[in-house]
């Protein structure tokens, strides 16, 4: 990746981040618990 490019993305926060769709769930399912949502929980 050319420098010029990493700085601009800096300046704008923009960081890689991984996906992981079991992870999106499981965090999703923390909120509805935390929340009182999960009636399973």
């Amino acid at each position: 990746m050319p420098l010029w490019l990493a700085q601009a993305l800096a300046e704008l926060h923009i960081y890689p981040h991984s996906f992981s769709k079991y992870g999106q769930a499981y965090c999703a399912l923390q909120q509805k618990i935390r929340k009182g949502e999960c009636a399973s929980a």
